[in-house]
């Protein structure tokens, strides 16, 4: 149920984001680290997405995909640290395209927006996951 309401709420903000497009009052609030995670952000690009134009983190298992008249989306997941998925995900995606990144409670989680696209990165459940959504 949980990875349901993450395609939902993806399907969601990527619907939202096709609405306003052009009129972003996103933040975007980057740390810069050196450390082993980071220097796995410059591994090879691990495929694509179902939207066909979106890399796939190396590695990450799919956990659930989703095909409506409003969008598709996908969600994967990895045992790698937020820090290096994130750490790849902005080595890999045009420069501007992260909207925002916060941390609270432990808890982080970043959105990127390439094109008609949405990628948002989490913590959850132990595992990092990566929500792709798209809209037609």
């Amino acid at each position: 149920m949980r990875i349901l309401s993450s395609i939902v709420a993806v399907l969601t903000i990527a619907a939202f984001a096709a609405c306003s497009h052009g009129n972003s009052s996103s933040s975007s609030t980057t740390s810069t680290e050196s450390s082993p995670e980071a220097s796995a952000a410059a591994a090879p690009a691990g495929g694509m997405s179902t939207s066909g134009s979106i890399p796939t983190y190396p590695g990450a298992t799919s956990e659930a995909s989703a095909t409506t008249a409003n969008g598709s989306g996908q969600v994967l997941s990895t045992d790698d640290a937020f820090a290096t998925v994130y750490k790849w995900y902005q080595t890999h995606l045009p420069a501007g395209s992260e909207k925002a990144h916060a941390s609270m409670g432990g808890i982080e989680t970043a959105t990127f927006q390439v094109g008609k696209s949405t990628i948002a990165i989490t913590t959850n459940a132990g595992k990092t996951q990566i929500t792709i959504g798209t809209t037609p």
